[in-house]
């Protein structure tokens, strides 16, 4: 193999490496759309109607009446399987029914740090 043609081969692959990256972002926001309605996902940390989900996974819960010391994998998919069965009285109706899809939620939401 010439080095014009090692080289052109490497630059595709840092391209389509810088795309594939960047295309993960834009899923995660994707993946998160029905959470940005009630959450901030940003830095900033803004309470909206629900608590700021950046940083969520490994911290504590910022509401009061969860029975988490900390959001992990098992305790955020409990809650997303149902908010209501965790903690009656929450404003949070929105459900993720589908294991894969609640993955894919904790996935995202790991990547908010």
């Amino acid at each position: 193999m010439n080095k014009a043609v090692f080289y052109l081969l490497t630059l595709c692959m840092v391209t389509l490496s810088a795309t594939s990256h960047a295309a993960q972002k834009l899923d995660v926001k994707a993946t998160l759309a029905a959470c940005i309605a009630c959450h901030d996902i940003s830095s900033a940390k803004k309470a909206l109607v629900g608590p700021p989900l950046f940083g969520v996974y490994g911290r504590k819960p910022l509401s009061v009446g969860l029975p988490y010391k900390k959001f992990d994998q098992a305790s955020l998919d409990q809650w997303l399987r149902d908010p209501s069965k965790v903690k009656r009285e929450t404003q949070m109706v929105f459900k993720v029914a589908d294991k894969v899809e609640r993955s894919k939620v904790i996935e995202a939401l790991k990547t908010l740090k």
